[in-house]
């Protein structure tokens, strides 16, 4: 699926329409990468694109090394697939991918 449709239909499910509270939250963005030495290498890039980073203990995927990225967002559909696809890009090179994405530690409505 695109990845503007993807971000709209998870935006839709979580019940983000217009008229509710849209006030930026904390956004978690799951980054995988096939080596400790792709994830380090990419810490202070994407800290220099505004996120925050986060080592994750427990990868979910086995044999992989995850970090999260974080940053206050409104939960509309362009400031998410914009920080999104800013990712994306810092971490393609080095093997790494986006997982996903949420308010996790957050109250959604």
């Amino acid at each position: 699926m695109e990845l503007r449709k993807a971000n709209a239909w998870v935006l839709s499910d979580l019940g983000f329409k217009p008229g509710h509270d849209l006030a930026p939250r904390r956004v978690d963005f799951n980054l995988v990468f096939p080596t400790t030495t792709a994830r380090d290498q990419n810490e202070t890039p994407v800290r220099d694109l505004g996120f925050n980073w986060e080592l994750s203990v427990d990868a979910v995927k086995p044999g992989t090394f995850e970090a999260t990225a974080y940053r206050e967002l409104s939960p509309q559909l362009e400031p998410i697939t914009h920080a999104e696809i800013a990712l994306i890009e810092q971490i393609t090179p080095y093997g790494g991918y986006v997982d996903g994405w949420g308010f996790f530690g957050n109250s959604v409505h």
